[in-house]
């Protein structure tokens, strides 16, 4: 045990030593500016929303000058929830991102460790751990871009692949696996969906890979059934991201060509667009100097590895898994794959087949420690030469590392205050009744409420995230625009009598038209049908999980109980 809290204390310092340049300046770091703005935007207001009481935030009501969007209706909201208490408690969010940046590389780590623990010695796991935190795309991916969910998803590829093989191999624990699989693999759509759909497929070649042909077909029922399990597990958020993208404007990420699959493939990408746009050009250099340094490091590893180790032995199945996940990684990133690309259901939305990195990765981290793994083991002539090449590669990955330190970006002030000010909009996510919907950045120009005919008094009485009251006295008969779209799940009274508000051609904000007299104009953000359904979906899934993990470790620890010997008297 006190070695386990000792490695752990190491991944966690290695993790403070590769993201501590970061906590040096008040400012957050990336080389995306856009993006970043809208990433603390949208964690600020997540955590407002959760502090005043809404356990499932899904309209973010200061996003597009103050009219609203319904993000989290589409955006896997769990690295916003780990957000959340850091924002509480620091009151400054780009602190808190960094924080949770940093917990979610060492959590990743962690992960990392313990899915090697079960393949090999300590020592071992926690050399892979290591590397798994600190190769080059890493720290390149939390020191240069925006992205800021997918990090968080790096610690679930190693669960499931965990999962996955007490599940196929454990008998007696069988089912207990199959839950813990469903969790984490509905865990990791909550985290960053796009990373879910790509392991997804990951996740099928394993379980074919690592059956016999005899149980080929039962392993395949138990993970249809788990997945299933783990969609219903996520379905307050899946049900709701998948049904409403009619209400949005989804296909705004397949109309730009720097999103387009084709123009953005690692391996041969359009020469026109890099001469065009020539921050993309140069993170596609850094990509390909990253996949090679660690696919060279990694094919060092699996050489070394089925040089000097015993034939036999589960690590083995799990390099020659690695070493087929990461051909086919690259596969995926060059022209070659265009085909595949479009012949395959949901593949282009991807949008960056720079995306695969992520696990490419995983695989090349499981191929430098299988080299780690034969390090004891003699060796002479050109297998002393492979050890060799393999230290040497570690050590150009270091150096790589460490350059991408201290290479990387930060925003300026000006950035923060845009990000304070929510100025910045995610235009796929914008209603379809907004007129502006493509304009990425939106201040604020009007009050709450605004009169646009007629003579009347308007008095806001409540403007609060999912409630607003405005008193009216007309003189005469009058038309008052609100600032707020018009979007599923706002319900619109009038006197206590719903009605349905109609859109300004200018703006796309709510407008009702009212009787001389006085009036009082109340609008609701509630939970529409499918929301509620999908909530109730989830939590009749985790009840059953509950029920089911209780009834299976009983009757495991009864198993436990009636195997052990009797003390004789």
């Amino acid at each position: 045990m006190k070695s386990i809290h000792s490695d752990l204390l190491c991944l966690l310092v290695l993790s403070v030593v590769l993201v501590g340049r970061q906590f040096g300046t008040p400012h957050f770091v990336s080389c995306v500016i856009d993006d970043s703005i809208l990433q603390m935007s949208w964690a600020s207001q997540f955590g407002q929303l959760l502090q005043e009481g809404q356990l499932l935030p899904r309209w973010l009501p200061q996003s597009n000058g103050g009219f609203g969007s319904p993000v989290f209706v589409f955006y896997s909201p769990l690295v916003y929830y780990a957000t959340a208490p850091w924002l509480w408690l620091t009151q400054s969010v780009v602190l808190s991102m960094k924080i949770v940046r940093l917990l979610g590389l060492c959590l990743s780590g962690v992960a990392m460790h313990r899915f090697l623990s079960g393949l090999t010695d300590r020592k071992t796991a926690l050399a892979g751990a290591i590397v798994y935190l600190a190769l080059p795309f890493h720290v390149l991916d939390i020191s240069y871009w925006s992205l800021y969910a997918e990090p968080w998803a790096w610690i679930w590829f190693p669960l499931i692949l965990h999962c996955l093989t007490n599940a196929l191999e454990q008998e007696r624990e069988r089912r207990l696996w199959w839950l813990r699989f469903s969790v984490t693999y509905a865990a990791l759509v909550l985290t960053h969906l796009v990373s879910a759909y790509m392991f997804s497929f990951v996740i099928a070649a394993y379980v074919l890979s690592a059956s016999q042909a005899s149980s080929r077909l039962r392993n395949l029922k138990d993970l249809a059934g788990s997945v299933l399990i783990a969609m219903a597990l996520a379905a307050l958020y899946l049900l709701p991201a998948v049904y409403e993208q009619r209400f949005v404007h989804i296909e705004y990420s397949t109309m730009l060509s720097e999103f387009d699959f084709r123009n953005t493939l690692l391996f041969f990408p359009d020469p026109v667009l890099m001469g065009a746009n020539p921050f993309q050009a140069r993170t596609i250099w850094l990509e390909q100097a990253v996949v090679l340094l660690q696919g060279a490091w990694g094919a060092t590893g699996a050489a070394l590895f089925f040089v000097l180790a015993d034939r036999r032995g589960e690590l083995r199945r799990h390099v020659m898994f690695a070493a087929l996940l990461c051909a086919g990684c690259v596969f995926l990133m060059s022209r070659a794959s265009i085909w595949l690309w479009e012949l395959v259901p949901g593949l282009a939305k991807i949008q960056f087949s720079t995306r695969w990195l992520s696990v490419f990765t995983l695989g090349s981290a499981l191929l430098i420690t299988a080299g780690f793994q034969v390090y004891s083991a003699g060796a002479n002539g050109w297998r002393q030469a492979l050890k060799l090449g393999h230290m040497t590669l570690g050590f150009a990955a270091g150096v790589a590392t460490l350059l991408v330190i201290l290479g990387s970006c930060f925003l300026s002030e000006e950035h923060t205050r845009m990000a304070r000010q929510h100025l910045y909009n995610a235009p796929e996510y914008n209603p379809r009744s907004m007129v502006r919907w493509k304009e990425r950045i939106l201040y604020p120009q009007l009050e709450e409420c605004l009169l646009l005919e007629g003579k009347a008094k308007i008095k806001v009485l409540a403007w609060k995230t999912r409630e607003r009251r405005v008193a009216v006295d007309a003189a005469s008969l009058a038309t008052i625009k609100l600032r707020v779209f018009d979007y599923p799940g706002w319900e619109v009274s009038l006197n206590g009598q719903r009605i349905t508000p109609e859109a300004d051609p200018a703006d796309g904000g709510m407008t009702v038209r009212l009787p001389a007299g006085k009036h009082e104009l109340s609008l609701r953000f509630v939970n529409t049908w499918w929301r509620n359904a999908a909530l109730g979906i989830s939590g009749a899934a985790a009840a059953v999980v509950a029920a089911v993990w209780w009834i299976e470790r009983k009757r495991w620890a009864n198993q436990r109980n009636l195997s052990s010997p009797v003390p004789l008297g």
